[in-house]
């Protein structure tokens, strides 16, 4: 079976790894009904 690998490209979400991480690193000790939805976090790394 041949392999092949595919070049490292950018993602959408490259810059914001890493604050996108701490945040939900974060979030993972709050209460569920205490944690940051997807649409929150976007808005505040706009």
């Amino acid at each position: 079976m041949p392999t092949y690998r595919r070049s490292e490209t950018p993602k959408k979400l490259t810059d914001f790894y890493e604050t996108l991480e701490r945040a939900l690193k974060a979030d993972a000790l709050r209460p569920k009904h205490n944690r940051r939805t997807a649409k929150a976090l976007f808005a505040r790394n706009r």
